[in-house]
């Protein structure tokens, strides 16, 4: 009876040490955390920092010769509701359900600027209609269709079949919904705009070329970390 005492003494500890070490080791998160971008001189132009809270993004810090600017990202009962810029506006999103399907430009003092976006979306909860709109301003409307794998089809438009890395970036899925953004990279369109990449093992971009006409514009640097 002792032995069988002592046995069931040592699984209970072994148990509670395998719970205790679960909860200290957390789960970590494959994001995309810094975008640096160069000329075709190898000058940097702007470099941006992106931080996360729970895995939904959080800040995004961008810096270039005008200054940096600052963008906060609020939440309320775990939906985004709005982006907040360090020059004191930000923008309102507005939810049908669980797709946002219009924003509002939030002043300084909290009034509406009267701009804004509405969108419509498809079955597949892809948006089908981007209409901008703004006092003094006639409304702008773009519209969208996608290809099997969520990409944007425009005239000449072609994709990689590799990760889009900002599909690690825009959580929660309503923001990566709302910003169209596909499972792959854009290879080249109708701009006379080509572009290139080098991936990791992960089958992300670490880096991407940009070419017009064929004369390399710039170049930019995609770093990623667990988080």
């Amino acid at each position: 009876m002792k032995k069988i005492t002592n046995l069931l003494l040592i699984a209970s500890l072994t148990f509670i040490f395998s719970c205790e070490s679960d909860e200290v080791t957390p789960e970590t998160i494959y994001k995309l955390v810094k975008i640096e971008s160069f000329d075709s001189d190898d000058i940097i132009e702007r470099t941006t920092a992106i931080e996360y809270n729970n895995g939904f993004i959080s800040k995004v810090i961008e810096i270039s010769s005008n200054g940096t600017d600052i963008t906060n990202y609020g939440y309320l009962n775990g939906k985004v509701t709005s982006q907040d810029y360090n020059n004191g506006y930000s923008t309102k999103f507005i939810y049908t359900g669980e797709l946002i399907t219009s924003t509002l430009g939030i002043d300084a003092d909290g009034v509406e600027t009267g701009f804004g976006t509405t969108y419509t979306y498809n079955s597949n909860e892809q948006v089908i209609s981007k209409v901008e709109f703004g006092p003094g301003f006639p409304d702008t409307t773009t519209t969208y269709t996608y290809d099997n794998n969520d990409n944007v089809i425009s005239n000449g438009s072609t994709y990689d079949s590799k990760k889009n890395p900002f599909r690690l970036v825009f959580h929660p899925e309503e923001l990566q919904k709302m910003e169209s953004i596909g499972q792959n990279n854009l290879i080249s369109d109708s701009s006379n705009l080509t572009y290139t990449y080098e991936y990791n093992n992960k089958d992300y971009p670490t880096k991407m070329y940009e070419y017009y006409n064929g004369s390399l514009m710039k170049y930019t640097i995609y770093t990623y970390n667990d988080i």
